[in-house]
């Protein structure tokens, strides 16, 4: 039981994160850069259409900062511990 409410706390957490800190975490220009032209690699790429789609569904993904780059980002602010961000990871 005790899992549950950990795994119920850490989603809760990493909503808040998420909109309450939509700007922490972004990628810079050069970053997304590297990410589209990857994209623009892989549609040269010749082999299953649909393994293909799943991949480039992946490389976009990167385009979103994740929760944990928001808490490392938070961390290096002073915002939260070393140890907050580590017992949030664990939790999720």
């Amino acid at each position: 039981m005790i899992d549950a409410h950990a795994l119920t706390l850490a989603v809760a957490i990493e909503s808040i994160v998420s909109i309450e800190f939509a700007h922490l975490g972004k990628l810079t220009s050069k970053e997304k850069e590297a990410i589209q032209k990857a994209l623009e690699y892989l549609d040269s790429w010749e082999n299953d259409i649909a393994i293909k789609e799943r991949i480039k569904g992946s490389i976009k993904a990167l385009l979103e900062p994740r929760v944990g780059d928001k808490m490392k980002a938070l961390e290096k602010s002073g915002a939260i511990t070393k140890a907050q961000k580590k017992s949030l990871a664990k939790a999720s």
